[in-house]
């Protein structure tokens, strides 16, 4: 993480995060997700200095990141893995058996949320009456989801990257 900020007005922060995984295979096990934030205050620059008891803050800021999100079920989703536990009839006798009971898919990866964001904050009358207005556009690419499976294949679907998602308000 970087911050700047210059005369309490000109602020600047960058971030680089890298998280790895062991729900993923060894080349997709890592990602890299950035962002980076500005924000100017207005309020501070010497043209609003005749306003400061009417306008007490005055703030416009931006940001824009990625995150990266591994949250699935099960520690090995990408290996078929064999559980203990399932007997079997054979000629009368209850045998002790082992059963694959999920799909496996090494292609999964990181889901990733993209978020652009800017805002206002203004304070009036010496921060007496305060408002903070944001605009904000999230996308989530890569989705980590279980599609379902017709019931004769006998098995939890495998985790996948499927779908998109776009929030914004």
């Amino acid at each position: 993480r970087i911050n700047y900020a210059f005369a309490d007005r000109y602020l600047l922060e960058l971030n680089g995060r890298r998280d790895g995984s062991s729900r993923f295979v060894r080349d997709q096990r890592w990602g890299f997700f950035p962002s980076v934030s500005a924000a100017w205050g207005v309020s501070e620059e010497s043209f609003l200095k005749p306003l400061r008891k009417t306008i007490s803050n005055l703030k416009i800021r931006g940001s824009y990141g990625t995150l990266g999100n591994q949250d699935i079920s099960g520690y090995y989703p990408f290996a078929s893995s064999l559980y203990s536990g399932y007997g079997y009839w054979f000629d009368g006798v209850l045998g002790a058996g082992i059963a694959q009971t999920e799909m496996a898919n090494k292609l999964i990866t990181w889901e990733k949320s993209t978020q652009f964001n800017v805002g206002l904050d203004v304070g009036l009358f010496n921060s007496r009456f305060d408002m903070v207005f944001d605009y904000y556009i999230r996308n989530i690419d890569d989705m980590l989801q279980q599609l379902p499976v017709p019931d004769f294949v006998g098995l939890i679907s495998a985790w996948q990257n499927a779908g998109s998602m776009r929030n914004k308000g």
